[in-house]
C-alpha cells in the first residue's frame, strides 16, 4: 500500500499560487471571449488573437461612427479594465512562482531538466515533495497517470489509454 506524504505549508502555499494562476488564466480567456462576442453583436469582427483585440479595442471604443451603443461602450470599457486587472494578477502569480524557483534548490534542480521551465518545475516539486518516494521514473509516471492502462488475458497484453489517475494540473503542464 502506498501512503501519501503530507504536504508542507510551503508546498501548499506555492500550490495555491499555481491554482490562482490557472483560475486567472481561465477567467482572462473567458473575458476575452466575452468582449469578442459583445463586439460581434454590433457587427465588429476581429482576428481570433488577444493581441489583435487589445490593439483594436481602444480605437473601436473611441470611434463614435460605429453602431456600438453608449451603454455597450461603457460595458466594454469595464470589461477591458477587468482584462487588464486579470493580466496584473497573472503577472503577480508568475513573479511569485519565479521567486520560488530562485529560492528553492530542489526546484532549480528540476528546472535544469531539459524541457522543464520554472513553472512546471515549481508545480512538480510542490505537488510531489520528496522524489525519493519513487524508485524510478516509471513509478513517477504511473503515479502521475501517464502510463497506459493494461489489460492482460491469456498471455496477451493489451495497452489502453493513459490512466489519468494523478494530479491533472501537473499532467497538463508536463504533456
Amino acid at each position: 500500500m502506498r501512503f501519501v506524504p503530507v504536504k508542507t505549508p510551503e508546498q501548499q502555499g506555492i500550490l495555491c499560487v499555481h491554482r490562482l494562476r490557472e483560475g486567472f488564466k481561465e477567467e482572462r480567456t473567458a473575458c476575452i471571449n466575452r468582449i469578442r462576442g459583445l463586439l460581434a453583436e454590433f457587427g465588429v469582427m476581429l482576428q481570433q488573437s488577444p493581441r489583435a483585440l487589445r490593439t483594436h479595442l481602444h480605437d473601436i471604443l473611441e470611434d463614435t461612427t460605429n453602431d456600438i451603443a453608449r451603454t455597450a461602450r461603457i460595458a466594454l470599457q469595464r470589461a477591458l479594465m477587468h482584462w487588464q486587472e486579470l493580466d496584473e494578477h497573472l503577472h503577480w502569480c508568475e513573479q511569485r512562482i519565479t521567486a520560488h524557483c530562485k529560492e528553492d534548490a530542489q526546484v532549480q534542480r528540476a528546472a535544469a531538466i531539459k524541457g522543464l521551465g520554472p513553472l512546471t518545475a515549481s508545480a512538480m516539486v510542490a505537488t510531489v515533495g520528496d522524489f525519493k518516494q519513487f524508485k524510478n521514473g516509471a513509478q513517477f509516471a504511473a503515479w502521475l497517470g501517464l502510463t497506459p492502462r493494461q489489460n492482460s488475458s491469456g498471455g496477451k497484453s493489451n495497452l489502453g489509454a493513459i490512466t489519468k489517475r494523478g494530479d491533472s494540473y501537473l499532467r497538463t503542464l508536463l504533456v
